[in-house]
């Protein structure tokens, strides 16, 4: 029989490969909506009639809400809701002006159109996984064989490595050039006798994202951990036990014939 220990384990690490499909599932609606947008941030101009631009960053879209005479204060700013899809395009090098415009929508390009599909196959070999995961508690009676363990393993690396390379590269590729933008803002001629507090960083997307890379690498430990040398040595025992009461029985039975 197997031990509580291990089927705990077991069931914590099943717990723990759903909660990452979860988390990664939804990370991919930053995709269309501002509360799981993957990047934030704000620029605004002190005084009485100081203007306010709110940025939302998706994955493959942006969205800028400006309050104010932004009109006036910055000429290039559209004064109003504005946004669009991320492209090497006049619009959206419009939207984002400043020296650093075109890096930023390139890319910000590029980050949605790798994201999404290295998420994708990341939840798909988490789903494998959890699958896995269940019919290795389910046999773990009769000893699990080393290749799905090893199976398990791979996919929860792989899920976990995929979600990583997604955080890697819209940091790198997105979210250095929205901070390098802003940086670029302030040193414009329009901006140099204006007094202006900004911030930005990663928002909700992005960090749904990373919680669910360590979510599936913890999975991974915790499978690790289940498939020891005493454990395949176990189940070796258990299946060699296994054959010599299956061949006694049917010594049996010929017997008996």
């Amino acid at each position: 029989m197997v031990s509580g220990c291990t089927t705990a384990f077991h069931g914590f690490a099943i717990v723990t490969i759903l909660c990452s499909l979860f988390l990664g599932s939804i990370s991919l609606g930053g995709t269309h909506t501002t509360d799981l947008a993957w990047g934030y941030g704000r620029y605004r101009l002190t005084g009485e009639n100081g203007c306010e631009d709110t940025f939302y960053l998706g994955l493959n879209y942006y969205r800028i809400e400006s309050k104010g005479d932004c009109e006036e204060r910055l000429p290039e700013s559209s004064g109003s809701t504005d946004g669009g899809a991320f492209s090497n395009t006049e619009a959206c090098n419009r939207d984002f002006w400043g020296d650093a415009s075109n890096a930023l929508c390139r890319g910000c390009e590029v980050a949605g159109q790798i994201i999404p599909v290295t998420v994708t196959v990341a939840m798909f070999c988490l789903l494998m996984s959890a699958f896995t995961s269940c019919m290795n508690m389910a046999l773990a009676d009769v000893g699990a064989g080393k290749c799905t363990y090893l199976f398990n393993s791979y996919l929860l690396i792989s899920s976990a490595s995929l979600m990583l390379i997604s955080v890697v590269v819209w940091i790198t590729s997105c979210q250095n050039n929205f901070v390098s933008y802003f940086d670029t803002i302030g040193q414009t001629p329009e901006m140099m006798n204006q007094v202006a507090l900004w911030s930005r960083y990663i928002d909700t997307g992005c960090i749904v994202a990373i919680a669910a890379t360590g979510l599936a690498g913890i999975a991974y430990g915790l499978e690790s951990c289940l498939f020891t040398p005493e454990s395949v040595e176990a189940n070796i025992e258990r299946e060699m036990e296994m054959r010599k009461r299956q061949k006694e029985e049917q010594k049996q039975n010929t017997a008996v014939v």
